[in-house]
């Protein structure tokens, strides 16, 4: 009753022709069906196999450490994340967006985080940060409380753009973390659309199921390097090593994934493939809401409704570890424990 169910139907060829083989797919498409037991009715019914600690770095503000089952998973401190590398329709420099040159006008591409204040008390770690780009006068409040609850790692977060700042601004590119993890975390597995990568304007044709893929293969080869391997609309996505260690991440509602071995500058100063440089750690994006990609580079620009807009926002997700044997899928339908928090923006 707890678990999503869906029915695919499909239709495919009985016979090969001269432009298919037999059993090819002509179309498919998906149907949810709904559960009917409501969600405050739900038990937990599946615990971590794995323990967790962290620690708030006092310097950024940020989760600066994950140890999972003994395992340091953290290769640098976790940040609020507002910027993706710019597809060929961001960076246009023609049409009614042109939404790089935008963002750049803006200050988007450098802001500098000041750590406002850190609060920790019974087991709670709280922090508010400012990103700021001191020549636009552009700033952002941002302020994420840490609760280690049964296990789990509960993580809200609040964003809202300060009293200072310019009325109007333009839409952002995505609205989220980014955690630095080790590159022993290979494989990513998710629950959502797949298996490619998928944004909030492009992803029917892509069915919901399992997946499973390594990590350095999440960049989709574009003729020049840009934004790619999202994952819109994820139920959980679990990040794993070959022996099984490894973190799930979920939220209240549908998040954004993204993980990969390349850095977001490296990729917007490279202009081919052979000039990616991989690092030796994963960059792991979870994103209340990454802007979708649009066709500016020929036609409009981002629709609104798949627009980031920069206003007050409140999210709630977790990260939940996981040892050998452990289900991302169970410690997802176990929920998040505790009750939603309630944040207020200094």
């Amino acid at each position: 009753d707890d678990a999503q169910h869906w029915v695919t139907v499909t239709v495919r060829r009985r016979n090969r022709t001269s432009w298919a083989d037999a059993d090819h797919e002509i179309v498919a498409h998906q149907y949810r069906v709904h559960g009917q037991v409501p969600p405050q009715r739900r038990k937990r019914a599946a615990t971590p196999v794995a323990d967790l600690h962290y620690e708030i770095s006092p310097e950024t503000g940020a989760l600066s450490s994950l140890v999972i089952h003994d395992n340091e998973l953290l290769a640098g401190p976790m940040q609020p994340w507002l910027t993706r590398a710019l597809t060929d329709n961001d960076a246009a420099s023609f049409g009614p967006e042109r939404a790089g040159l935008q963002w750049s006008e803006a200050g988007y591409d450098r802001l500098d985080l000041v750590v406002r204040s850190i609060n920790e008390q019974d087991g709670t770690s709280e922090s508010n940060v400012l990103l700021r780009c001191e020549d636009t006068g552009v700033s952002f409040r941002f302020r994420t409380r840490f609760e280690l609850i049964a296990g789990v790692l509960v993580v809200t977060s609040r964003f809202a753009p300060t009293q200072q700042c310019p009325a109007h601004l333009p839409h952002l590119p995505r609205l989220g973390h980014r955690l630095r993890l080790r590159r022993s975390l290979a494989t990513i597995d998710w629950f959502g659309p797949g298996p490619a990568e998928t944004y909030s304007d492009r992803h029917i044709a892509n069915l919901v199921g399992r997946y499973s893929a390594p990590v350095d293969a999440q960049r989709y080869p574009y003729v020049v390097p840009q934004e790619s391997g999202n994952h819109h609309a994820i139920t959980w996505a679990a990040l794993r090593s070959e022996g099984g260690i490894g973190l799930v991440v979920f939220g209240d509602s549908p998040l954004d994934v993204n993980a990969g071995v390349h850095d977001e500058d490296h990729v917007n100063q490279a202009r081919h493939h052979h000039e990616l440089i991989e690092l030796d750690e994963v960059h792991l994006h979870i994103d209340h809401r990454q802007s979708g990609v649009g066709n500016a580079s020929c036609g409009p620009g981002v629709l609104e409704r798949h627009r980031v807009p920069p206003i007050p926002t409140v999210w709630r997700w977790a990260i939940a570890p996981m040892a050998g044997g452990g289900d991302p899928a169970a410690l997802y339908r176990a929920g998040i424990p505790g009750s939603p928090a309630t944040l207020t923006l200094l």
